[in-house]
């Protein structure tokens, strides 16, 4: 038997890991929004590291203008700019998907807006979301990519306005508030007791299917991603 503690965290393959990618020193372009708002909707991206302004996607040759040099590097060689990569390969792949993306203080979110769950006598809808994270771990002499996920909720009016718990609490009562937090499964059904099993619950009804759904996407340099299905397992040892 396998063992360690299973968490939401799932390992990252891609096809190759060796990319063209284009370098310009940062002290060029301070402010990398400019950049980025320069050239939206040209199927390149922008990532700053130290030093450094890293571009990368299909259409890198238009960037020799403005100072960026093509080269081919090896991803395992630059983690950072690896987990940048894979990150926006997701995110557009979510895109596509009909996610609804917001960004939060370095934290990711995607609604599955498309799958809204109702609210009984109420013109309130429950969305179920993740929130999730890429970056990479390091084991011995190798690493690996990862995701981390998170269920992530909002619930929203007809309006598509924002409630928050008080508010819902406030323009209608308690026992509205308890079905929505059974259904987010905080709460048993039977008895409105706390769910101590809802973690667990969350990662295989919901965690686990959201990335079966979502095993492969294509990265901006054009290269194939895997999402390995099964959770990692940490083991805690001397």
């Amino acid at each position: 038997m396998e063992l360690g503690i299973v968490c939401n965290i799932f390992r990252i393959d891609l096809s190759s890991y060796m990319s063209n990618i284009a370098v310009c020193q940062r002290s060029r372009y301070p402010n990398l929004e400019d950049l980025r708002s320069n050239f939206k909707n040209q199927k390149v991206f922008f990532y700053a590291d130290k030093a450094e302004i890293y571009s990368y996607g299909s259409n890198l040759k238009q960037l020799s203008i403005i100072g960026f040099k093509e080269d081919i590097i090896d991803l395992h060689d630059q983690p950072r700019l690896a987990s940048a990569i894979i990150k926006d390969g997701f995110i557009n792949h979510l895109i596509r998907n009909k996610f609804e993306i917001f960004f939060n203080k370095g934290r990711i979110y995607a609604y599955n807006v498309n799958k809204p769950i109702s609210i009984d006598n109420t013109d309130l809808s429950l969305i179920n979301g993740f929130d999730f994270n890429i970056f990479y771990l390091y084991d011995i002499d190798t690493i690996s990519f990862v995701i981390s996920i998170d269920t992530k909720y909002k619930i929203i009016d007809k309006n598509n306005s924002r409630f928050s718990f008080y508010k819902i609490k406030k323009e209608y009562n308690s026992n509205i508030l308890s079905q929505i937090r059974i259904k987010q499964g905080d709460i048993l059904p039977l008895n409105n007791t706390m769910n101590t099993e809802v973690s667990k619950e969350r990662l295989l009804n919901h965690i686990i299917p959201f990335v079966k759904n979502n095993t492969n996407f294509v990265i901006p340099n054009g290269k194939n991603a895997t999402l390995e299905d099964e959770p990692l397992k940490i083991v805690i040892g001397k």
